[in-house]
């Protein structure tokens, strides 16, 4: 911990450049991890990575390698950017947003896993030459796609992705993800033609980014997304009941 009067004392940041966004918080073994947006040549928001560090206690950081690197002529040339991380059959997983040179507000859904999963610390990478989904789905006319959220329901895991429409409509889309190298598009899971997300949210937003699922103690479930206007404007959320109507064929 920085003795420097001027530092926070219990808040992460990198030893240099930019941060951002916190990406992918993650229990392994008997340590905390943290990952995050980072750009470590300037304090400037460019040239995104994923910077990464790690605690005991949630109080005492230690800083480790970068874990994701934008690959030169690769999905992710322009940037690393938000994502999670999950178990996927005991070798942690990266679950992020890759964009290209020509991106145009349109991601793809980048995987890089653990190399040694028996290392708690985690401080080596490696990431799949190819994407999983290369871009939204057809039919939808979607502009903006980025930020995977992982989750589980029903013994099979899912993902969300924000996601934005032509006629300015905000959404969050849902996929089959329980084999992560075969993503299934489900369906839009909500939409900003819901009245009820509507009356919580306005109509200011274009676009649903960053959309995290968790459960209460009580069984509830709470949607929780940043909306987009061009700029981050604020963070939403809603509560109720998650119900499938809908089987897998």
């Amino acid at each position: 911990m920085s003795t420097d009067p001027n530092v926070p004392r219990f808040r992460v940041r990198p030893p240099a450049g930019w941060i951002n966004d916190p990406n992918g918080p993650f229990r392994w073994r008997d340590r905390h991890h943290l990952f995050y947006q980072h750009n470590p040549d300037a304090p400037v928001h460019a040239n995104v990575h994923w910077g990464h560090a790690s605690s005991a206690d949630l109080v005492h950081w230690e800083h480790h390698p970068i874990a994701l690197t934008p690959t030169p002529g690769g999905p992710d040339e322009a940037g690393c950017w938000s994502g999670c991380v999950t178990d996927d059959a005991g070798t942690p997983t990266a679950v992020y947003t890759g964009v290209d040179r020509a991106h145009t507000g349109l991601g793809t859904i980048c995987l890089a896993r653990a190399a040694d999963p028996d290392d708690e610390l985690l401080t080596e990478w490696k990431p799949l030459p190819t994407p999983v989904v290369t871009g939204p789905p057809p039919g939808l006319d979607v502009v903006m796609f980025r930020d995977p959220f992982i989750f589980r329901r029903a013994d099979r895991r899912w993902a969300l992705v924000g996601a934005g429409h032509a006629d300015g409509t905000p959404s969050v889309l849902l996929y089959d993800c329980d084999d992560l190298t075969d993503w299934r598009f489900a369906g839009v899971l909500l939409d900003g033609g819901d009245p009820v997300a509507a009356d919580a949210f306005g109509d200011k937003s274009v676009g649903w980014e960053c959309p995290h699922l968790y459960r209460t103690a009580g069984g509830d479930h709470v949607l929780l997304v940043s909306l987009w206007d061009g700029d981050p404007c604020s963070t939403g959320y809603l509560t109720g009941r998650l119900e499938s109507d809908t089987q897998r064929g």
